[in-house]
């Protein structure tokens, strides 16, 4: 009983140093940082396909060149230094970072923490499920014991024991998989963050070319797929998508960027470009599967 209650005690530390890290109301929240992440994105993107859209257009209806280029390098290294701290290894300290890579090695290392019984009554909601319950609070007990199936890997069928304990593959994987492309790293350490040295650094010809918006987006594929695997760790959701403007985010933008017509077709790509990360997230999001590949 008395180790029962010390392991409940260590998950709940655990989960409250990981949910803080997740979901804290600051500049360095692992959530905050993706949605500004994700909404900035959209933005230049937007911008950007209205620059391909006018190419052939007067040149009044277009911006200066000095300010596009200007725009183009400030975005890139704001993206870039975003995901270089989403990513950052912990350093010297328990918890000196606040990074997807630290919440993961925070989960493989106390794997053993996540037993059914710490997942499903962490907060003193009952572990069993019953008729005296009322229906949201039944709803979390069985959505709760659900999410473990997929967790600790039972089949269908097979008795829940409250021993049951976390598949240890599962945060193997996560941490392994949780990674910043090479390209995009390299270009952080050793040109952005790091001014290196000429006998210190690759040739900055191939790690600018290297450097594509596809590999930028592939990122962000890595970054939903394990904010989502590590929410569904914490039985909470993570909110890896545009947040929703209660505005016309695009207003003005025909007054001197663009034309009418461009703006039109400019609002129908920001739709699609939230569209693209609404569908990652709700591919890692909607079920209790997990993924241990992004």
């Amino acid at each position: 009983m008395k180790t029962s209650m010390k392991s409940k005690t260590l998950f709940i530390q655990l989960r409250k140093t990981l949910y803080d890290q997740m979901y804290e109301n600051s500049e360095n929240g692992l959530q905050n940082i993706v949605e500004s992440l994700a909404w900035n994105d959209s933005i230049y993107r937007t911008f950007n396909e209205g620059l391909r859209l006018s190419r052939n257009k007067a040149s009044r209806q277009r911006l200066p060149n000095s300010l596009i280029e200007y725009i183009h390098h400030a975005h890139i290294a704001y993206i870039v230094i975003s995901l270089r701290k989403l990513y950052d290894d912990k350093k010297e300290g328990s918890h000196a970072v606040n990074s997807l890579r630290t919440a993961t090695q925070q989960i493989l290392k106390n794997a053993h923490l996540f037993t059914r019984q710490n997942y499903v009554a962490f907060d003193d909601v009952p572990y069993d499920d019953n008729d005296k319950l009322d229906w949201k609070t039944r709803a979390i007990v069985q959505a709760r014991h659900s999410q473990f199936d997929s967790l600790c890997g039972i089949r269908a069928g097979t008795p829940r024991r409250k021993t049951d304990v976390l598949d240890v593959n599962i945060p193997k994987k996560l941490h392994k998989r949780t990674r910043l492309r090479p390209e995009i790293e390299r270009f952080a350490n050793k040109f952005l963050a790091h001014s290196s040295a000429k006998k210190n650094r690759p040739s900055e010809e191939v790690t600018l070319e290297n450097l594509t918006l596809g590999h930028i987006q592939a990122q962000y594929r890595n970054v939903i797929w394990s904010t989502q695997q590590i929410a569904k760790l914490l039985c909470e959701a993570f909110l890896s998508l545009v947040p929703t403007p209660q505005f016309d985010v695009l207003m003005n933008w025909e007054n001197g960027l663009f034309d009418s017509p461009t703006k039109r077709r400019l609002i129908k790509y920001w739709y699609k470009r939230m569209g693209w990360w609404q569908k990652w997230t709700d591919h890692y999001r909607m079920g209790y599967k997990i993924f241990t590949s992004p």
